[in-house]
């Protein structure tokens, strides 16, 4: 992932309604914020949910360990792609 990513997601997320003066401008904005919303939802979702089940995982013992070690070895990086593979700048359209 990028640094900073998720404040260039809203930067990115263009307003579908043109650019005009006053109450226009803040309709841009809040039509800014609520993209940025819808497109982040569904990722921190996912996300949250991983680390709940992460630390069911985490503190397992006995066979249950040595599968999730096993597990772990031969997943790799496959299992965090998802996560530090992300780049807000073409998330779902980030930048249409």
């Amino acid at each position: 992932g990028v640094p900073g990513a998720d404040s260039l997601s809203i930067r990115t997320a263009k307003p579908t309604s043109s650019q005009g003066s006053g109450g226009q401008r803040m309709d841009d904005r809040a039509t800014q914020l609520k993209r940025y919303e819808d497109l982040r939802r569904q990722r921190t979702a996912a996300i949250q949910l991983g680390s709940r089940r992460n630390a069911r995982v985490f503190h397992l013992s006995g066979i249950a360990a040595w599968l999730r070690n096993r597990g772990a070895r031969s997943g790799g990086n496959r299992m965090m792609s998802g996560l530090y593979g992300y780049d807000a700048l073409t998330a779902d359209g980030a930048l249409n």
